[in-house]
């Protein structure tokens, strides 16, 4: 039976234009960002050179086999020392906190989110979101501007449990700290990757939310939605 319904956060619960323009746009809008206030700290940098850097070490810890999570923080100090940039550690977290607050300024809630989460609640199931987020204050904040933060009982990041959503170890986890049955929650995200597979092999029950391609995907009806009030139907 299941007790919890799990949600990922970006593109699923809240929305940014990098679910359709690609991360790449969003990370290019966080380094102009790392951009401005480098120039208001006294530091000259050249703006194609830190896009191009972060990006490439945002590509680079994406594909780690191993699964871990890099915080934005450990991106943003690899990207400024390439540049040949080192604030000292106060000024490092300006930087870091002019970048979180600029990712967040881009997300809204996603359409029908809400009503999901009033009806999920009133079901009596709890409501977990599960964030692949760098930085444990990004959803964080993301679900406070949002006001989604009145209806989630928990949130989990791969920040805090120190695993991505690549890998079933960051679902694990969720089910150890949570003490239940992994066959108790049922999570649902976009990433075929992130929030199918990886939920899947960790024991989980996962339905893929899909907009354009569920038709296309060789996936049980049950398992894929085209929109998220369709999830009320399986929970």
């Amino acid at each position: 039976m299941i007790r919890y319904v799990s949600f990922d956060l970006a593109c699923t619960l809240a929305w940014e234009p990098g679910c359709v323009e690609g991360i790449e746009s969003t990370i290019e809008h966080g380094a102009k960002s790392i951009y401005r206030e480098l120039n208001k700290l006294g530091y000259s940098t050249n703006l194609d050179r830190l896009v191009k850097s972060l990006v490439e070490i945002y590509n680079v810890t994406q594909r780690d086999p191993s699964g871990r999570d890099y915080s934005h923080l450990y991106r943003i100090f690899y990207t400024l020392n390439s540049v040949g940039v080192n604030p000292r550690p106060d000024k490092l977290q300006e930087i870091l906190n002019t970048y979180v607050d600029s990712i967040v300024s881009r997300f809204r809630e996603n359409n029908g989110a809400r009503e999901v989460l009033v009806e999920v609640k009133r079901r009596g199931l709890k409501v977990i979101v599960s964030s692949d987020a760098g930085w444990h204050e990004i959803p964080l904040k993301v679900l406070k501007k949002t006001l989604l933060i009145d209806y989630v009982d928990v949130l989990f990041t791969s920040n805090m449990l120190g695993w991505s959503k690549r890998t079933a170890r960051f679902y694990r986890e969720v089910v150890k700290l949570l003490g239940v049955n992994p066959h108790d929650i049922l999570h649902v995200g976009d990433s075929y990757e992130r929030d199918y597979l990886s939920a899947k092999k960790a024991g989980l029950r996962a339905v893929l939310y899909n907009p354009h391609s569920c038709n296309k995907l060789d996936l049980p009806r049950s398992e894929c939605i085209n929109n998220l009030s369709d999830l009320l139907l399986i929970v």
